[in-house]
């Protein structure tokens, strides 16, 4: 209440002293490098450069509407009361559709936003003003952010496309290649010009054919012509006048045996007649050796016909040999003009892959080395003082006054309407300890997530989770003696905030290695299953009604170790479930199973319930909203708690503001930020 007041006090001085809103201006500083870009080229050795229309570009690419409508985008200043002044009403703002609410916002940054280069440099400064120091730092290095961001971005999505262009078209060429490589291969195989390199046929191939066959010709009449000599030898003498046979060396001898045979048998012919058995035998050996002499010309005669076919047919089959090539090189006369031009065009194109491809992977490396050819040289840091108008002595007794009132405001309504801000209040009044104060979350900080619960599931170091440790380290310090496994949370009356402190708890508590069971014991809310995302089974009235095994009801959370029974619907039958044994029969059963059961109960005040499961527990908690939960209802509550016997252990504060006493003793907590981590 008293920052509230503080700032209420300031703002009303402020208009009513000077009548005007202070205007904060943030700058970074932002470095354009033309030497970093992968795509500049050196000329005349000397590095790139960056005239004053690149400069100019640079300039209107930082105070575009696109840069203006991301930063709007991720800072969510479409939500920021400051942008919202450009429409007139909230029924105005209602009827106003998102896309058009951002760029109503996004107009007002550009008009706020201011770009200029230091001097000759390649430097840019971008100043922000609004009417919060912090806002406008945090929106001009975001406007930085997304200009570099959108920069690279821009880099590699060209990069990117060009290598997606190169692949489609490396795979056309590819296809373009195999058939012009198919398409000569067919023509070469019907055409006969054969695979080799051009399929031709020279005269250095004919030349020595030509000669072999004159020569085989002239061989062949040679042999035709002795063939005819012997022929017409033995027609006209017979087989012995074959001038061929008498050559033969074995013809020789067998003339001379038979001259010596025709002496011998003149000479007993005339000795002893012609009747004479000696004059008989040798008439025989005569006869013998003549046969022979006919026989050998005979061969004589065989071997010069078998000389004459064979030469034939040696000039026969060159002859085909020489009209074969003589046809191939007519052939290839003709086809090869039509080969040539298909061999070109398949060269071509195998020619014009090669290329693209090489041109493919420099691409491919340049969207893989691709970098910022700008960087920021410094940070916008939220100023210290108004920079229009010059008012800090001003405001600063305006805002000692403020802070009097403030004080003076926060003593006043504690005592027109008594609630509990700080720790003397709650122990004061009670008794029993502070176990923790639960800073209260704004929607912002947990953006999308159902509950501030989901907020330990991203930044499990954050403030909030830390309070939630301070409440598992004072219930381990009230069970000295034997540790308390049972923990029942419970709240004076609804809306304290009860039961996302038991799922948060629970979780914590999953977070820190226990095995944990959360068990939503509000049938009559069944508030829980809203805040999980839990598969539908059955619920605890289902498993205390004997329906269902309790097995079965358990379901997990997005927390490892942290298991929950819920409610499946409110239940509103008025049926005792938990005050005839078995609630105490399950609880023991889980505590076979788990380090910690964390019960959430339903409020004490108007629903009995919660005074059953108190008694039920190791020890009860007392979750009280600060600076909202009246004394009266906290009071009547611990009353009936310790008249019930519960052991009542201590009071948790929820939804406290992280400025208050309660965390940190005002701006104490700060000092802090260093060891919690949010987004």
């Amino acid at each position: 209440m008293i920052s509230v007041a503080l700032g209420v006090f300031v703002i009303l001085a402020a208009l009513i002293f000077f009548v005007i809103t202070p205007k904060y201006d943030a700058t970074t500083r932002i470095q354009i490098d033309p030497s970093r870009n992968p795509l500049a080229v050196e000329q005349n050795g000397r590095g790139p450069e960056l005239g004053d229309p690149a400069m100019d570009t640079e300039i209107s690419i930082l105070r575009s509407q696109d840069v203006a409508r991301e930063t709007v985008r991720r800072l969510r200043l479409q939500a920021d009361p400051e942008f919202l002044e450009l429409v007139s009403s909230r029924d105005q703002l209602r009827q106003t559709s998102d896309p058009a609410l951002i760029n109503a916002v996004a107009e007002r940054i550009v008009h706020r936003l201011t770009v200029q280069r230091e001097s000759t440099s390649y430097i840019l400064e971008a100043t922000f003003r609004s009417r919060d120091p912090v806002k406008s730092a945090k929106i001009v290095n975001m406007i930085a952010q997304v200009y570099l961001d959108a920069r690279v971005g821009s880099l590699m999505r060209t990069s990117g496309r060009q290598s997606a262009w190169f692949k489609q078209r490396l795979v056309e060429l590819e296809a373009e290649v195999r058939a012009a490589d198919a398409r000569l291969s067919t023509y070469r195989s019907r055409s006969g010009l054969g695979m080799g390199a051009d399929g031709s046929v020279s005269n250095e191939q004919l030349a020595p054919l030509s000669t072999e066959l004159a020569t085989a010709e002239a061989a062949a009449a040679a042999a035709r012509s002795n063939l005819t000599a012997a022929r017409n030898e033995a027609t006209s003498g017979g087989l012995d006048a074959v001038s061929a046979a008498g050559a033969s060396q074995v013809t020789a001898d067998l003339r001379r045996q038979r001259a010596e045979i025709v002496e011998r048998m003149n000479e007993i012919v005339g000795r002893s007649g012609e009747n004479h058995p000696e004059t008989v035998m040798v008439r025989k050996q005569l006869a013998a050796i003549d046969a022979q002499i006919r026989d050998e010309a005979q061969r004589a005669l065989s071997t010069l016909t078998a000389q004459a076919s064979s030469a034939d047919a040696q000039a026969s089959s060159l002859r085909s040999a020489m009209r074969n090539l003589e046809g191939k090189q007519a052939n290839y006369t003709r086809n090869s003009p039509v080969a040539e031009s298909l061999l070109r065009e398949a060269e071509s194109k195998r020619a014009a892959y090669d290329r693209l491809a090489q041109l493919s992977l420099e691409s491919t490396q340049l969207a893989r080395d691709s970098i910022a050819h700008a960087e920021v040289v410094d940070i916008a840091e939220p100023p210290a003082e108004a920079a229009w108008p010059q008012k800090g002595l001003l405001l600063l007794l305006a805002g000692m006054a403020g802070a009097g009132a403030g004080f003076l405001s926060t003593e006043m309504l504690r005592s027109i309407k008594p609630n509990f801000r700080s720790v003397g209040d709650i122990e004061g009044m009670s008794g029993v300890a502070l176990l923790t104060s639960v800073p209260n979350l704004e929607e912002s900080e947990y953006g999308s997530d159902r509950s501030p619960a989901d907020s330990l599931i991203r930044y499990p170091a954050s403030m909030f989770a830390e309070s939630l440790r301070n409440l598992q380290v004072s219930v381990e310090a009230a069970c000295p003696a034997e540790p308390c496994r049972v923990i029942a949370l419970t709240s004076a009356v609804p809306e304290e905030g009860k039961t996302t402190t038991a799922l948060s708890f629970a979780r914590v508590l999953a977070i820190g290695g226990a095995k944990t069971l959360l068990i939503d014991c509000d049938v009559r809310r069944a508030s829980l299953r809203y805040l999980v995302s839990a598969d539908r089974k059955p619920g605890l009235t289902d498993v205390l009604t004997g329906k269902a095994n309790p097995v079965h009801a358990i379901t997990t959370d997005d927390i490892e170790g942290l298991d929950m029974i819920l409610m499946r619907a409110p239940d509103f039958s008025g049926t005792n479930y938990f005050g005839n044994g078995k609630m105490e029969a399950l609880l023991e059963q889980f505590r076979k199973t788990y380090q910690f059961i964390v019960l959430d109960l339903p409020p004490m005040l108007g629903v009995a319930d919660a005074r059953f499961l108190s008694q039920q527990a190791d020890a009860t908690v007392l979750v009280v909203r600060w600076a909202s939960t009246l004394a009266p209802a906290v009071s009547e509550a611990l009353t009936w708690l310790r008249a019930d016997g519960a052991n009542l252990i201590g009071v948790v504060y929820t939804r406290v503001d992280p400025k208050a006493k309660a965390i940190g003793a005002y701006h104490h907590s700060k000092k802090y930020s260093n060891y919690y981590h949010t987004a």
